[in-house]
């Protein structure tokens, strides 16, 4: 007796479908990621510049709780992130809410850090402070635009906790490449060096 089957042509496999990653997610991703990594390099607390700004001033014969406290107030700027949000939100710059923002903050850093790199490196500490708040300014208030656009570019595609996770990974390497970076700017006394670099990031 035949078997019914024998005669049946077996069924043709469909080919494998390849998960294609959408053009828009790696363009987001790409930005953000660079985004987040200059931020983390041109930080003037936690940055390229830290170690380098501590070795200047301990050269001058500041003790370590000197220097803590002007790293201190570098940082202050971050203590009022909500106010960047509110002044991004309701005052547009040019008919945008994060677009000039921040080209504002990235032109006023790069200036801030050029005009350093053109200081002699004996510039008193009032004069250093009032040179590194504007920076420390941007930086802050960039953080807070680029997570909101983070957000409202992320969300309506479902890709915020993808883009959070490479906007994470983006810090930490700047995180490691700023301590190792940091280090040798400050072992070879090259703080012009750091403040160019920081300068041409934020560009």
């Amino acid at each position: 007796m035949d078997n019914p089957d024998a005669n049946r042509s077996a069924p043709a496999s469909s080919p494998a479908i390849e998960p294609t990653i959408p053009p828009r997610f790696v363009n987001l991703a790409a930005l953000f990621g660079l985004f987040y990594f200059l931020q983390g390099l041109g930080d003037p607390t936690d940055g390229l510049l830290t170690q380098p700004l501590s070795s200047l001033l301990l050269d001058r014969g500041e003790d370590a709780g000197s220097v803590a406290t002007f790293l201190f107030v570098v940082s202050l700027p971050w203590a009022v992130k909500p106010l960047y949000g509110l002044l991004s939100d309701f005052v547009p710059l040019a008919g945008y809410r994060r677009k000039s923002y921040l080209a504002l903050t990235s032109a006023l850093s790069a200036a801030a850090m050029f005009g350093l790199a053109l200081q002699e490196e004996s510039l008193d500490k009032p004069h250093l402070l009032a040179w590194l708040m504007p920076p420390a300014i941007c930086v802050a208030f960039a953080d807070v635009v680029i997570d909101a656009l983070l957000i409202e570019r992320g969300q309506p595609a479902g890709w915020t906790d993808r883009l959070q996770s490479i906007q994470w990974a983006a810090l930490y390497g700047a995180a490691a490449l700023a301590g190792w970076g940091g280090g040798y700017l400050a072992e070879h006394h090259a703080i012009r060096t750091g403040y160019l670099i920081v300068g041409l990031g934020s560009l």
